[in-house]
């Protein structure tokens, strides 16, 4: 079957048919294979903001955490100071109360050192304040509220009685302001 075409043609076209679709799987080739990095590229910084993602929620969990130990430390501790302030309790129940209240500014000092160390700074001092506030209002209780030991029974600290009524109340009311200031910041550093 004569088309009447020269053969030449036919092997030209043919030629440039064949070059066509290997042009076009090479350019196909090429655009699938920057597509399949781009992918790659856009799933490996998903990951790594989702690795981030995860650790800033995870540091900020260990943040509140210690944040709310430490308020739970200072409210048990101006709770039991508050409770020593006993004037004609037994000598056993005073004995017991100062314990209480001596235990529990010690926890406040123990979790200060888990919030110096999560920080910032401005929440590690607001917190140094906190526990040395509540530190001056026990001994002031203390020492206020010191009363010799009935006879025959020991008395393993001895504190001169100082204080006043006024200056342990207002010792009182400096720890509870000073609880109160770092109760402020913890939220504002956990709400960034």
């Amino acid at each position: 079957m004569k088309s009447g075409v020269p053969p030449w043609a036919l092997i030209a076209v043919a030629g440039i048919t064949a070059l066509a679709t290997l042009l076009a799987a090479v350019i196909s080739g090429l655009i699938a294979s920057r597509t399949s990095k781009r992918a790659i590229d856009h799933a490996a910084e998903m990951a790594h903001l989702d690795r981030e993602a995860a650790r800033f929620a995870e540091h900020r969990a260990a943040r509140r955490e210690a944040y709310a130990t430490y308020v739970t430390a200072g409210m048990t501790a101006l709770r039991a100071c508050t409770e020593a302030q006993v004037k004609d309790a037994p000598w056993a129940l005073w004995v017991e109360l100062r314990k209480k209240a001596v235990s529990s500014s010690h926890d406040v000092v123990v979790s200060f050192g888990v919030v110096e160390v999560e920080g910032p700074p401005q929440i590690a001092d607001s917190a140094k304040e906190m526990y040395q506030a509540i530190n001056v209002y026990r001994k002031a209780v203390v020492t206020h509220y010191h009363r010799a030991a009935p006879s025959g029974d020991a008395v393993d600290v001895v504190y001169p009685n100082i204080e006043s009524s006024e200056e342990v109340s207002e010792a009182g009311r400096v720890a509870l302001k000073s609880l109160r200031h770092f109760v402020a910041m913890a939220r504002a550093t956990l709400a960034d």
